[in-house]
Order: structure tokens, then sequence, then C-alpha cells
């Protein structure tokens, strides 16, 4: 599946864009809900991995799980 493909499958495309970037203090709950039914969510938590998203919920994780997972693999492949 292509990079276009999985995002044109994903559900976020048709919800809003904020729940996936909220505000400081917001809750990222509702957008994980919509990522544990979502049928791509497996290609765009590698996409966010392969790219380093650091900002917003991606693949049913957090900014803050995103980022743990991105700097354990830096000091991993420093090591």
């Amino acid at each position: 599946m292509s990079a276009g493909n999985w995002r044109d499958q994903a559900l976020c495309a048709r919800t809003d864009p904020h729940l996936f970037h909220p505000d400081r203090g917001e809750s990222v709950a509702p957008a994980k809900r919509i990522c544990a039914a979502c049928a791509v969510r497996s290609e765009c938590l590698a996409y966010a991995l392969q790219t380093e998203q650091w900002c917003g919920v991606w693949g049913g994780l957090s900014q803050n799980e995103l980022r743990a997972i991105i700097r354990r693999r830096r000091e991993l492949q420093a090591a």
C-alpha cells in the first residue's frame, strides 16, 4: 500500500484535524479512540516513526509517546 493510499483510507482524514493536534492541556483521548478503530493505524504509526513526526497523534500514539520512541531509537542507533 503506498503512502497516498493509506492516508486516503485513514479515519482521521474524515474528522476534525484539531483532534489530532490538540492544544496544550487538551485530551488526546478522542483522537486515540478514532485511531483505535482505524484500519490503517499501523501504516500511520510506521510513517510517523519513519519520518519522525514530533507533533500530534499518529497511529494511536500521543506526541509524548512518539517522542519517547523516537528518542529511544536514536539512543539505540548511537550505542
